[in-house]
């Protein structure tokens, strides 16, 4: 038999657990008679523990537990409980005191044997004794002395317990055995144990009075009990037994009882449904606690209520008094024998709750409920087993067996046990294993099914305000699968467990998701536990899987890319956390991308990290953050929360952890996350520091910020007050204007009607003062109330903060919240009709959002109009790891229409000023390449941030994600002369660190245009307006003259402006380029028409070259690389807009010769590309993406007339001067596999000057022998190896080498490398190049052998060769120049004897090997040595000088050496 399943921990006192009553009689359909009452009159031993402490103990302590059934008090002083071996009579004694109240429990705690189990209650009296688990004997006596023999019928035993297998016991039987996870208790009354009706049931008998039971010690402090027999004790109205069949038809609310055999038992809603079957039918019996009572195969009484449950009629006990045993096993009735079709609707009723078998089905599929659906050979029918683990889809069975129940107007049959299953499925089918439940998706293939018996390894216990409420565990033995998950949450309150127990689970398989947040969570599969068994405790918990590495490498950029329909955790980042989902896992290397943030509801500390090791090649912030892009929001983040272990440090953004970080991974409010379940490493702190923005204030710059403050108002705190005012002050540098957003009314969010908010821009002003700033001046329109969302009563709104001193307001009467402002013309100037103004504040776009707020603001003369926005939150939009994939963004069309109106105003000021200063600005709650940003944006604008690094485009961080909420826009013709800068002070922050907002400041700096010029000038943006009208007239037109003539009009505009000083250089490119696109692109458009012919547009091409682009770069339009890298945009536009859609046959010589011409001087003013040294030229680089798009250009342009016309393409590098800390064994330059591929394409050389004027011109044959390879090339001032002695050098040595994928390289194997080096001034024309080679230095020779050919330009040797090392320059001495050899030297005298002081000059000549002789005595060449310089010292020019404190006698040797020959002189020291 197996054991019914029971829910874990329980408050047995408050349910009624009926024992078994054992009678001599029973009578078929009537009630068993009551047996003579003996409940005692005295103090009992009512209950006893004895395995505290062993392995699967419940509790951690042996007890005995006394009762005291009387009516009164009675006094336990000197009294004793005393135990004894069960076949010893050697008694050890522990002492009793105090008393025991009437109808009240005493509780003795005795030894241990071990750490395993619960706590006690509070004990009455402890020992220190040590009872067995299974058998023993204990006696309760009335005084403290040890008893001997076995003295059952003592005096002083008031009682005594004999249990298993003792020798002494009353009665003709002992106790039954207790166990680990039972103790013995003594009954209430003869039908059994009742809790709330005392352990008084004494008929003498040992065997009869106890029961084996689930421990329940009660102490002095628990509720007093009366003795007694419970519910089915004569006194109450009980119904006759009627048959099941009669039961079944009563109406609901009939009271009745009926008896049967029990055929099953499941738990399910916190009750037990008992099958019950008599001759005449089945029924459930269905109450709370009859698991832990009845067995499959007893018989049983039950009354309660009659209810019909949707169909189903059930009886409803009151308590589990009203269900008793009325005979234990007696044996289960044989199943009948049924058919498929015994299920339908018209049959089943009368096989409904009785014991069935089916043979010769086959299992199909199970569905998210738990249902099977199965065939025999006569049909279909539906079975939901207990255990899902006993039926398998796809498998036979010879035979099915279980009872029949109803559920959802459907006749199902229920498999009980493994015993019910027989077939090729397995009589024992396999235990459930974790990973079996978790599956291979985001919800459970046995999601609704029960499962009986999951075995896992505790990892973590969850616990809340009244103890535990779940826990996860884990499968020590996975398999190699990383798709499904070998972990699990089980929801169970109260589990006794703890990390490191082996349990054992039974129960249902659900997918939790709060009611309140079905629409936008994943679920959580979990076990919701009928039981939790405890088998084996402290064991090691299974290792953590390590992210990154193996078979869990770190998502990319994918969350999900197709709407769950694979689950494919290998690229999506919602399929990787979810094969996680419950399992313990580690994290190396972790770095803080979220800082620290608390949540109240839950209470809950998190934050967010992202290991090191995850994808190290993507951006980064300065920081340490990781920004979001289009295609990229970042999945391989994972937020930190403190559920498990308290104590979540204050981190920020970039800090580190000294160690991994363990935990495991769950999934709650919409993101999963990481519970750690060990104490967290330290944290090493980045030392990033809040920023200081990098722009200077200057005269003739106008500064602007955008200011999210956080729903400030004047009743915020001090330190936010005073936090923001310093921020602006010190971290922003005192922009001139400032837009604010979120500044609320005077009241902050109090919500009494107030909107008025010059209190609070007031405060902000005087902090601002306080700080050092300026005394800045606060503008804007209080909203209606109420009318423009944010925190309830706070009435947020835009407004602005100027420095007066800097920039004024417009003088015009402001405007209020329901007017809207308008642009308005007049005698040439335009203005705004309201100063400030609210734009289109009654459009529908703005409901419960901020209304734009435009003003004109007046600096140095000129006007610019500044519009503040605060577009609606992106509140409701789906989240990046919801339910819905991909996710729908539902607050974004507010945002588009919002866009669609500011868009509309700023055209409207536009068409009245094309030149107008505009700057949209403001808290847009959305990214830089979202719709309602480039709606915003249109042609008019241009976003600021888009020209940042990626790395520094954020002001906000949500769930550890780097983003840009905050942007500034500006005319596009400010853009060109205008820098960014976001202060990163907030975002990366917590307020520890000194953060006031969440958001950070953005702010630029612009030079204003407008009133510098006179209206006849052109400028850039007249220049713009005239090329879109004459592109406009262009396309329009029907005959090539009037093409030409409307061209002609925008070349001479163009002209003019070229001609102007007054036009920066910038300016005069961009206008080059935008006629291109405009005006020449209508002409080309027309070519393809057949309105223009190409031979016309070749000639009109090569005029625009000599018109537009040969006076700019007369004009000094080349001044800095801004102009540079416009001008060669410039060029670009001009080959791939007009030129290349020539035919090749009409590009014409003169056409080519000019634009030969004209590229030739671009690219060698604007073409050369700067770098430091060590550095690699990689094609995505915005210069060196620009110069290949041009030499790509050229090249097509030329096609096969390249020579003819003089042209080779060439990439220039200038290699800036070497930092003394760059590692010289890099590369001076690393030309990356893209660059020397498209090089090789276009058969381009590629030119490197160093910083000391060396250079080296690799051929275009030199460059196609390495397509494809890193190529690193070298060439600069060395200071090894030395110049040989053997010649007169002409230059410096140098280091020439060329590197392969980082190897050197020794020659070319194809083509050659023209040198030029720097010559001294008065080297000769016989100077030579000498190569340093196998540690010799040798003349540089061509492939025959012959010298090198050098020829001198310029104090620079140019030379070519193959080869690659160190060089150097110089002349080889002619062999008369050499000095001779010496033979001999020749020392005058070579003894001398000389007194303390005294001096003599040495006189050594040299032989020579010519024969000549020469005096070498003074010769820079020869050295002298003395071995006593102490003694005896010598000079360089040979003079000995004796020391005065030499003694007699002393002696010193002085060696002469010079020419390679050596001579010793003999120094003597003599009396004075």
């Amino acid at each position: 038999m197996n054991p019914l399943m029971r829910k874990g921990k329980r408050s047995w006192r408050h349910l009624v657990l009926a024992a078994v009553l054992m009678i001599a009689t029973v009578l078929p359909f009537g009630l068993a008679p009551k047996a003579e009452a003996a409940v005692a009159g005295h103090v009992v031993i009512s209950e006893i523990y004895g395995a505290g402490g062993n392995s699967g103990a419940t509790y951690q302590h042996d007890y005995v537990e006394l009762y005291n059934p009387s009516g009164q008090a009675v006094s336990l002083n000197n009294w004793s409980v005393q135990y004894a071996a069960a076949d010893r009579e050697n008694w050890l004694v522990t002492p009793l005191s105090g008393s025991i109240s009437a109808h009240s429990y005493y509780l003795v705690r005795l030894a241990s044997g071990g750490a395993n189990g619960s706590a006690l209650p509070s004990a009455d009296a402890t020992g220190g004794t040590n009872i067995s688990a299974t058998r023993g004997k204990v006696a309760l006596v009335s005084h403290a002395t040890a008893l001997s023999g076995n003295p059952v019928t003592d005096l002083a035993v008031i009682d005594f317990v004999g249990y298993g297998t003792a020798n002494a016991h009353e009665g003709e039987s002992p106790a039954p055995a207790p166990s680990a996870a039972k103790s013995i208790v003594r009954k209430s009354s003869e039908s059994g144990f009742v809790p709330g009706k005392g352990s008084a049931w004494d008929t003498d008998h040992n065997g009869a009075d106890f029961l084996a039971w689930e421990p329940q010690p009660q102490n002095s402090q628990s509720s007093p009990e009366e003795p007694g027999e419970g519910g089915g004790e004569p006194g109450g109205e009980v119904p006759e037994v009627k048959p099941i069949s009669e039961v079944r038809t009563s109406s609901s609310g009939t009271l009745a009882s009926v008896q049967g055999i029990v055929t099953a038992a499941f738990e399910a809603g916190g009750k037990t449904n008992v099958f019950l079957q008599d001759e005449s039918a089945g029924m459930l019996v269905r109450a709370a606690g009859l698991g832990n009572i009845v067995r499959i195969g007893d018989e049983v009484r039950a009354t309660g209520k009659v209810n019909d449950y949707y169909g189903l009629p059930q009886i409803e006990p009151a308590s589990t008094s009203d269900v008793v045993i009325v005979q234990e096993n007696a044996g289960v009735p044989e199943p009948q024998e049924v058919i498929s079709t015994d299920f339908s609707a018209a049959a089943g009723e009368q096989f409904e709750a009785e014991l069935v078998t089916i043979k010769n089905v086959t299992a199909g599929a199970r569905d998210s409920k738990g249902n099977v659906t199965l065939t025999d050979p006569h049909g279909a029918f539906i079975a939901k087993p207990y255990d899902a683990a006993l039926l398998k889809p796809g498998a036979f069975y010879e035979r099915l067996t279980g009872v029949v129940t109803y559920d959802f107007n459907e006749y199902k049959l229920v498999p009980r046990l493994a015993e019910d299953v027989i077939g090729d499925g397995g009589s024992q089918p396999d235990a459930l294993r974790i990973r079996d439940i978790q599956g291979k998706g985001h919800r459970s293939p046995y999601e609704g099914a029960n499962v009986s018996r999951v075995e896992g390894i505790v990892t973590a216990v969850v616990n809340g305000n009244s103890g535990t409420v779940g826990f996860y565990m884990q499968d020590p033995e996975p398999d190699n699968d990383p798709r499904t998950s070998e972990g699990i949450y089980v929801y169970e309150p109260g589990a006794n467990v703890r990390a490191g127990d082996r349990v054992e689970v039974s129960g249902a398989v659900k997918e939790y998701v709060s009611k309140s947040r079905e629409a936008t969570d994943l679920t959580l599969t979990e076990i919701d536990a009928a039981s939790v068994a405890v088998k084996e405790r402290g064991l090691p918990l299974p290792a953590p899987v390590v992210l990154g590495e193996g078979d869990y490498p770190y998502p990319k950029t994918v969350i999900d890319n197709d709407s769950f329909s694979l689950f494919d955790p290998e690229e999506d980042g919602i399929d990787f956390w979810e094969s996680l989902e419950g399992m313990l896992v580690r994290v190396d290397q972790p770095r803080v991308v979220g800082a620290t943030k608390t949540f109240a509801n839950p209470p809950s500390v998190e934050f967010v990290i992202l290991s090191d090791k995850a994808n190290p090649d993507k951006e980064r912030t300065p920081a340490g953050g990781i920004p979001i892009a289009a295609d990229n929001y970042n999945p391989e983040r994972i937020t930190i929360a403190d559920k498990l272990v308290a104590g979540a440090p204050e981190v920020k953004v970039g800090d580190a952890f000294a160690g991994p970080i363990v935990g495991v991974i769950d999934y709650s409010f919409a993101n999963f996350k990481l519970y750690n379940t060990e104490p967290l490493p330290a944290v090493v702190d980045s030392g990033y520091e809040r920023e200081v923005t990098t722009l200077e204030p200057a005269e003739d710059r106008l500064s602007i910020a955008t200011y999210n403050i956080e729903n400030f108002s004047a009743r915020d705190n001090a330190d936010k007050i005073n936090g923001i005012a310093e921020s602006i002050v010190h971290n922003l540098k005192q922009p001139d204007i400032v837009g604010v957003v979120e500044m609320q009314d005077n009241n902050g969010p109090a919500d009494n009607g107030v909107t008025d908010a010059s209190q609070s821009g007031q405060a902000l002003i005087d902090a601002i003062v306080r700080a050092g700033g300026a005394a800045y001046r606060y503008v804007d329109i209080a909203p209606e109330n109420k009318k423009d969302g944010g925190q309830p009563g706070g009435n947020i709104r835009v407004g602005f903060l100027y420095n007066p001193d800097r920039v004024s307001l417009a003088d015009r009467p402001a405007g209020d919240a329901v007017t809207a402002v308008q642009v308005e013309a007049e005698q040439g100037t335009t203005r705004l009709s309201h100063n400030p103004g609210r734009i289109d504040p009654l459009n529908p776009a703005f409901h419960e959002s901020r209304k734009p707020l435009a003003a004109e603001f007046i600096f140095d003369g000129k006007p610019v109009f500044v519009i503040a926005n605060h577009f609606n939150s992106k509140g409701g939009d789906d989240a990046l790891f919801g339910v819905r994939q991909p996710p729908v963004l539902v607050s974004e069309q507010q945002r588009v229409e919002i866009a669609k109106v500011v868009n509309g105003f700023v055209k409207q000021i536009y068409e009245a000023d094309p030149e107008a200063n505009v700057v949209v600005l403001g808290d847009f709650n959305d990214f830089q390449f979202s719709r309602p940003l480039q709606v915003l944006q249109g042609d008019e604008l241009t976003n600021m941030i888009t020209t940042l690094p990626l790395s520094e485009q954020y002001t906000y961080n949500y769930q550890g994600n780097a983003q840009v909420l905050d942007h500034i826009l500006v005319s596009n013709h400010l853009a060109e002369k205008a820098k960014i800068d976001i202060v990163h002070i907030n975002a990366d922050f917590t307020k520890e660190d000194g953060r006031v907002s969440d958001h950070d400041p953005v702010l630029v700096q612009i030079k204003v245009s407008g009133s510098d010029t006179n209206p006849g000038d052109v400028t850039l943006e007249k220049q713009k307006a005239l090329n879109r009208q004459a592109a406009k007239e262009i396309l329009s037109a029907a005959d090539e003259e009037s093409v030409l003539s409307q061209a002609d009009l925008a070349g001479k505009s163009l002209q003019k402006l070229i001609g102007a000083e007054s036009v920066q250089a910038e300016d005069k490119w961009a206008a080059i380029e935008d006629t291109i696109q405009t005006v020449l692109k209508a002409v080309v458009e027309q070519t393809k028409r057949g309105i223009v012919d190409e031979s016309t547009l070749s000639a009109l091409t090569a005029d625009f070259l000599q018109r537009a682009f040969e006076p700019a770069i007369r004009s000094g339009a080349l001044t800095d690389d801004e102009a540079g890298q416009q001008a060669l945009g410039a060029l670009q536009a001009l080959l791939e807009t007009v030129v290349l859609s020539i035919d090749e046959d009409e590009r014409t010589v003169d056409l080519l010769e000019q634009l030969h011409s004209v590229a030739e001087t671009l690219l060698a003013k604007a073409g050369v590309i700067a770098v430091e040294r060590g550095e690699e030229l990689d094609a995505g680089d915005e210069q060196v993406k620009l110069v290949l798009l041009v030499l790509e250009a050229l090249d097509k342009a030329f096609d096969d007339r390249a020579e003819k016309v003089g042209f080779e393409p060439s990439l220039s590098i200038q290699v800036l001067k070497a930092d003394e800390e760059k590692d010289q064994s890099e590369a001076a330059v690393t030309l990356g596999k893209e660059v020397t591929e498209r090089l090789a394409e276009i058969e381009a050389t590629a030119r490197l000057e160093d910083a000391s004027g060396a250079w080296v011109l690799l051929s275009k044959d030199a460059i196609d022998s390495f397509e494809g390879e890193r190529l690193g090339i070298t060439v600069e001032p060395s200071d090894s190896p030395e110049a040989p002695a053997a010649f007169k050098a002409a230059s410096e040595v140098y280091t020439w080498e060329l590197k392969v994928n980082g190897e050197p390289v020794k020659s070319l194997d194809e083509g050659a490398a023209m040198l030029g080096i720097p010559v001294k001034t008065e080297a000769s024309r016989n100077v030579k190049v000498f190569l340093y080679e196998n540690e010799k230095w040798k003349p540089l020779t061509d492939k025959r052998g012959n010298p090198a050919r050098v020829t001198l330009t310029h104090d620079v040797a140019v030379f070519t060769t193959e080869k690659a090392g160190p060089l150097v320059l110089g002349e080889e001495q002619k062999e008369q120049e050499k000095p001779p050899v010496v033979r001999a030297l020749i020392v005058k005298d070579r003894n001398y004897k000389l007194k303390p002081g005294e001096e003599a000059q040495l006189q050594v000549t040299a032989n020579l090997g010519n024969g000549g002789k020469h005096d070498v005595t003074r010769d820079a060449q020869i050295e002298y040595v003395s071995d006593h310089p102490e003694l005896v010292a010598v000079s360089d020019e040979g003079l000995i000088q004796v020391s005065d404190s030499a003694k007699d006698k002393d002696k010193a040797v002085i060696t002469i050496t010079y020419g390679g020959k050596s001579v010793d002189v003999q120094v003597s020291v003599k009396k004075k």
